[in-house]
C-alpha cells in the first residue's frame, strides 16, 4: 500500500517492470532474514543445524507471512544483520564493521515506514548500551553506533527532506493514544498459531469485531480500555515454540546478547497483549501513536528463533533431561488444548480446533518425544562424549528442522488468503481498458468494492483515493468538508469504515472535486442517485 520509493532495494522492480521481479524481490527480502539470521546464530555460537532452524523459524514467522508484500519487512528482514554488525562493532570497533552497520542502518531508514525504523533501530541500540562487558565498552559502542546513525541520516537526505516537509503540514492516521490499542491476553495462543481456532473468512482485515475510541469519543485516557486486532498475526510456529521453551530453560547457558533480547521480547509481549503495567508505555512520545502491538513482533520472533536453535543444541549436546523435555512437551500440548475453552479465545465460527491445527499439535508432540527419548538415551550412553555429534544426533537434528519447517508451512496454507481477485474485478465490463485507451488527464474515482486504493499504481490511474502513512492536512480537511463529517467522523469513515482516504460515492457531485480534476468514476453498480452527476 505504501511505496517505499527510496528504498535501495527496490530498485530491481524498476530495473524490471512486472510481476516476476516483484515476486522476486519479496523472495529475496525473506532469503536475506534467512542469511543474517543464520549469521547472527553463529556468531552467538550455535551449530550449523541450530543455525539453520533459527534462520528458518525467523524467516518464515508469522508477522512476515502475513505482511509478506508489505514495506515494514524492507526493515524488519535486515534486523538480525543489525544486531550482528552492532555485537561485532561493540566488540572491535573495525572501520569495515562500522561501515557495514551504517549501510544497513541507511536501508532500514528507507525503508518506506517510520514505525519499522523506529522498531528495528531502538533493539540495536538497546544490545549495545545493555550486553557490554564494562561501562567504558558500552560508552564507546554508543558513540559509534550514533555516528553510524548520523552517517545514514546523511546518506537519507533525499528521502528525509521531503518525508520532514510533508510531516509538517500531514496528518498520520493513528489516533492520540493509538499507542493503547493491544492484543486482548485471551488470544496469547495466537503465538502459536493466529488461526488456531479457525480462520477469519477470506478478505476479512480482523479475526473479532474491534472497537477504537477516538478523542472526541472517548473519556478518561482515550483508547486505554479498547483493543484491536488487525490479522492476529504474531505467530511463532508450534514447534519452533516448543523448542523455545527448551532453549528458554537453559537461561544460564544463554549469552549476554540473547538474555538482553529474551527481556527485550518479554517486555513488548506484555505490551502487546495490554498487560496492564505494560501498556502504560503507551503515553510515552513516538510510542503513544506508534503501533506498539505490531511491530516490535520481528524481534520477538527473532528471540524466539535463537532460543529454538539453542533448545536444539542443548538436546545435541546433552545439556538437557530427557524427562524435562517430555514434561515440557506434554504441558504445553496440554496447555494449547486447554486455551481453547477460554472465554474470548475462540472464533465464533469455529468453536474448537480445526484439522490444521490438531495435525500441527501432533506434529509438535512427537517431536517432543522423539527428542525427550534421544535425550534420555544420551544420558544413559556411557560411549557419548558431552559436546559431540553422532549419526543418531544428526538424525534428530533432521528431524527436528523437517518438523519446523513443516509446522511454519502448514501454518501458512492454512491462513485465509486476502479477499484475492482486485484485477479480475476491475478488469470486468471493459471500463478499465476503455479508460487505458482514453488516457485520461484527471483523476478517476475506483469504489471500494472493486479494488482499494493505490492499485493504481499497477493500472496507471490516478485514484483519487488514498492510502498513506501521513497525509497533507489540507487535503483531509477537504474530503472531510466533500463528505460533511467532522474529523472524528472522518476518522470513522475513512480509518474505520473503508480503510481508506476517500469521497462518499453519494458525494462526487461536490463542487470542491472539482479542484482535484476528477473526471471519471468507476464502479460495481450504478452510483447513488444524483442529478448533477451527469455520466
Amino acid at each position: 500500500m505504501l511505496s517505499a520509493a527510496f528504498y535501495p532495494g527496490k530498485i530491481i522492480t524498476y530495473l524490471f517492470p512486472g510481476d516476476p521481479a516483484r515476486d522476486f524481490y519479496i523472495a529475496l527480502r525473506l532469503l536475506a532474514a534467512a542469511l543474517f539470521a543464520h549469521a547472527l546464530a553463529r556468531r552467538l555460537g550455535l551449530s550449523r543445524s541450530a543455525a539453520l532452524v533459527a534462520a528458518l523459524c525467523f524467516s518464515l514467522t508469522g508477522y512476515f507471512k502475513v505482511f509478506v508484500n508489505e514495506n515494514y519487512l524492507n526493515a524488519d528482514v535486515l534486523l538480525p544483520g543489525l544486531l550482528l554488525f552492532t555485537l561485532r562493532l561493540r566488540d572491535r570497533a573495525r572501520l569495515l564493521d562500522f561501515l557495514a552497520l551504517a549501510l544497513l542502518m541507511f536501508f532500514v531508514i528507507n525503508n518506506g515506514h517510520p514505525e519499522a525504523a523506529w522498531f528495528t533501530l531502538l533493539p540495536a541500540a538497546f544490545m549495545m548500551a545493555f550486553t557490554a562487558k564494562s561501562a567504558a565498552q558500552a560508552g564507546r559502542g554508543l558513540v559509534l553506533f550514533m555516528a553510524a546513525g548520523w552517517l545514514s541520516l546523511a546518506l537519507s537526505f533525499p528521502m528525509l527532506l521531503p518525508f520532514i516537509e510533508l510531516w509538517g503540514r500531514g496528518e498520520h492516521f493513528h489516533a492520540p493514544y493509538a499507542g493503547f490499542f493491544h492484543y486482548p491476553a485471551a488470544q496469547v495462543w495466537a503465538l502459536a498459531s493466529p488461526w488456531f481456532y479457525g480462520p477469519a473468512p477470506a478478505g476479512a482485515p480482523f479475526l473479532f469485531g474491534f472497537s477504537v475510541a477516538w478523542p472526541e469519543q472517548a473519556s478518561g485516557v482515550p483508547g486505554y480500555a479498547e483493543t484491536i486486532v488487525p490479522w492476529l498475526c504474531p505467530s511463532l510456529g508450534m514447534t519452533p515454540l516448543l523448542l523455545a521453551l527448551i532453549g528458554a530453560g537453559q537461561l544460564r547457558r544463554l549469552s549476554r546478547a540473547e538474555v538482553a533480547l529474551l527481556a527485550y521480547s518479554v517486555f513488548f509481549i506484555g505490551v502487546m497483549f495490554g498487560l496492564p503495567a505494560f501498556r502504560w508505555l503507551g503515553l510515552l512520545p513516538i510510542f503513544s501513536f506508534s503501533g506498539n502491538f505490531k511491530h516490535a513482533l520481528p524481534l520477538v520472533a527473532l528471540s524466539a528463533a535463537l532460543l529454538a536453535g539453542r533448545g536444539l543444541d542443548s538436546v545435541l549436546f546433552g545439556k538437557s533431561s530427557g524427562f524435562r523435555i517430555a514434561a515440557l512437551t506434554m504441558s504445553l500440548a496440554l496447555a494449547l488444548l486447554l486455551l481453547g475453552l477460554v472465554p474470548g479465545a475462540q472464533n465464533p465460527a469455529q468453536p474448537y480446533l480445526n484439522p490444521a491445527s490438531a495435525g500441527l499439535i501432533l506434529v509438535m508432540t512427537a517431536t517432543g518425544l522423539w527428542l525427550s527419548l534421544f535425550a534420555w538415551l544420551q544420558g544413559r550412553s556411557r560411549d557419548h562424549k558431552p559436546g559431540t555429534i553422532d549419526l543418531t544426533a544428526a538424525m534428530t537434528a533432521i528431524i527436528a528442522t523437517a518438523a519446523v519447517l513443516f509446522s511454519l508451512v502448514l501454518d501458512a496454507r492454512h491462513q485465509p488468503m486476502r479477499d484475492p481477485g482486485y484485477e479480475a474485478r476491475l478488469l470486468a465490463g471493459g471500463a478499465y481498458e476503455w479508460l487505458k485507451q482514453e488516457q485520461p488527464t484527471g483523476r478517476v474515482y475506483i469504489s471500494q468494492d472493486l479494488a482499494p486504493a493505490n492499485m493504481n499504481l499497477v493500472l496507471g490511474l490516478a485514484d483519487l483515493r488514498v492510502m498513506d502513512g501521513v497525509n497533507d492536512r489540507r487535503l483531509v480537511a477537504a474530503i472531510n468538508r466533500v463528505n460533511d463529517h467532522t474529523r472524528s467522523q472522518g476518522g470513522e469513515y475513512w480509518y474505520r469504515t473503508v480503510g481508506y482516504l476517500q469521497p462518499r460515492p453519494e458525494k462526487l457531485s461536490h463542487p470542491l472535486l472539482r479542484l482535484f480534476n476528477l473526471e471519471f468514476a468507476m464502479t460495481a453498480g450504478p452510483l447513488p442517485y444524483n442529478q448533477d452527476i451527469k455520466s
